[in-house]
């Protein structure tokens, strides 16, 4: 209550497109996530959306840091040809956690509070599964005002998908917490 989330589509890169912003319908996932639809490229590879979203005091453009914050990457599931991955940036100081056994994702620290996680075991999962763990990560930071996302596709294919994705505002407690380590 009294923070708006300003979301940014920053680029769209390898072809990808938005297909819907922020997919509430249905009630697959959870509501009070950020899940867009992206359509991705025509060529094998990477293709993928990145959004900025800014936090702001209601009605205003005045930023809104958030004390604590976690934000976790739900049902990063995939295909025999298509991986989807989440990309997180909290900016420095950041931690992300997953689940240690199963795990059905590879999780990379990619910069300075940036953690990417991508599948790894190509199974498909319908709808968004806010319950598969192994198929999840979160990141963690203080003072998070404004953070990036990185949403898309790696293929081997030139067939093209959309593809439903997941992020909750929220972190997620996992059974067998792994913090993640360089």
């Amino acid at each position: 209550p009294g923070v708006d989330a300003m979301v940014k589509v920053d680029s769209l890169v390898g072809g990808a497109t938005i297909t819907t912003i922020d997919d509430n319908a249905g009630g697959a996932g959870y509501i009070e996530g950020f899940q867009p639809e992206i359509k991705d490229g025509p060529a094998k590879g990477e293709s993928y959306a990145v959004f900025t979203i800014d936090y702001k005091i209601s009605g205003t453009s005045v930023s809104h840091k958030m004390n604590t914050f976690g934000l976790t990457a739900l049902d990063i599931d995939g295909t025999g040809s298509l991986n989807e991955f989440d990309q997180i940036d909290l900016g420095p100081g950041a931690k992300a956690t997953y689940n240690a056994s199963p795990t059905n994702i590879s999780l990379t620290q990619v910069g300075p509070g940036a953690y990417r996680g991508i599948n790894a075991d190509g199974k498909t999962i319908n709808g968004i599964d806010t319950v598969s763990r192994a198929n999840m990560f979160t990141v963690t930071n203080a003072n998070v005002s404004s953070f990036t996302l990185k949403m898309g596709t790696v293929k081997t294919n030139n067939s093209q998908t959309s593809r439903q994705f997941g992020i909750y505002m929220k972190g997620l407690v996992y059974q067998r917490l792994v913090p993640f380590r360089l």
